[in-house]
């Protein structure tokens, strides 16, 4: 096998079988491959990829009553979703957090909303999280992996410390009605694929919103804030969340 890439922005000639063959290579020195499942179930494989789940089907968990605005006052409940990276600054080879998406399902619709609106802040404020909500275990989807989670997780009405070196990530609508019962609402990072079914106000269905690639670094924290205008009351919901961490 030859030591460096062919490079080839197309189709190079198809190889012979048994045949040697140099690695086919881009313009900047990229190697291509072929993968044979999606790049999700490779990182499932080597046991990067983690879940977070509410812990019992059917049970959901109410995020913040009545918040109708974007908020993030110092020890106030201000977020519903917080992903910490545990991992230290100074470890060797510190890993960081990849967001792959965010799914609500809702049970409790946020009563007289207008609309279900979301934004996604990074900062480093070592003890953002200050009470409330619930703590999620991360899991390992592949079954015959140990590989533990360096993230902490929390979900549901969260008192929260002021930001530290904020950075607003995403912004975007969920839902420009109130959410009906059962509408599956999803944040996908980094992605275009999926969209929202087209469905009458009145019946629920999947909606499906794309925000950019989010990285969260050692130490770093990552939170979700929803919010409804005219909201009279706390929304409530399973959730589902997928990362990679590398």
């Amino acid at each position: 096998m030859a030591e460096t890439n062919r490079v080839s922005r197309s189709i190079p000639q198809a190889t012979v079988d048994t045949n040697d063959a140099s690695n086919r290579g881009g313009r900047y020195g990229e190697q291509y491959s072929a993968p044979l499942h999606s790049p999700r179930h490779y990182l499932a494989d080597e046991g990067s990829y983690f879940i977070a789940t509410n812990p019992t089907p059917g049970t959901a968990i109410a995020v913040t009553t009545s918040i109708t605005t974007f908020a993030e006052t110092a020890g106030a409940v201000a977020g519903a979703m917080l992903f910490k990276n545990t991992e230290s600054r100074t470890a060797a080879s510190p890993k960081r957090i990849y967001l792959d998406y965010i799914k609500l399902v809702v049970l409790g619709v946020p009563t007289s909303a207008t609309a279900w609106q979301y934004a996604l802040v990074i900062d480093d404020n070592p003890v953002r999280y200050t009470s409330g909500g619930s703590a999620l275990t991360p899991v390992n989807p592949n079954g015959d992996s140990s590989e533990t989670s360096i993230a902490t997780v929390y979900f549901g009405a969260l008192t929260t410390a002021v930001t530290n070196n904020k950075r607003l990530v995403a912004r975007g609508n969920l839902r420009g009605v109130i959410p009906t019962t059962f509408d599956t609402l999803v944040i996908v990072s980094g992605g275009v694929e999926g969209g929202g079914s087209a469905v009458s106000a009145a019946a629920s269905g999947r909606f499906v919103d794309n925000c950019p690639p989010i990285i969260v670094g050692p130490q770093q924290n990552l939170l979700l804030s929803l919010w409804g205008p005219s909201c009279a009351a706390a929304a409530t919901f399973e959730l589902e969340a997928g990362w990679w961490e590398r």
